[in-house]
């Protein structure tokens, strides 16, 4: 019974790998599926930026979203991984358009998307995914100044 009680410890044991500033809000987390991920940070002025991570925690992309064209940050949208590219909704001269960033931060408008991007209205952003077979993310929050820092966990 004790050593049962063993196992399911080490199961569920993690380890904090590495963590990268989340400003004041972290909006979304998508794991890339190689042990990194992309995310969407906010800060109170409406600024909004998209970050992808590798595995070590080191940048792959990042970009500041055009407040100009993008009145609100939700606009912004981490849609998903394929192969070594990330692809991102947002609006840009007030179109509603898909991004898609390679791993080399290259950008390529995929085409208008003629409506938002992302799923039904009433679910406010895309859907995070906080975990992958390597571990999980999740957002830590200093109580002092209120900022947030993206944390990546491994399972052992």
């Amino acid at each position: 019974m004790f050593s049962a009680g063993l196992l399911c410890y080490s199961v569920i044991a993690a380890t904090e790998l590495w963590s990268y500033d989340g400003w004041e809000q972290i909006r979304q987390i998508v794991p890339d599926g190689k042990g990194g991920c992309a995310f969407v940070r906010v800060e109170s002025n409406d600024v909004a930026e998209v970050v992808w991570l590798d595995k070590k925690g080191e940048l792959v992309y990042k970009t500041d979203v055009n407040v100009t064209n993008n009145p609100s940050p939700i606009n912004v949208k981490i849609l998903f991984f394929k192969k070594k590219s990330l692809f991102i909704s947002d609006v840009k001269n007030g179109e509603n358009v898909v991004i898609e960033i390679d791993d080399n931060g290259q950008e390529t408008t995929t085409q208008s998307a003629g409506n938002n991007v992302g799923g039904p209205w009433l679910m406010g952003y895309t859907a995070n995914e906080l975990s992958d077979k390597r571990g999980f993310f999740t957002s830590k929050i200093n109580l002092i100044d209120s900022r947030q820092e993206i944390v990546r966990f491994s399972y052992k």
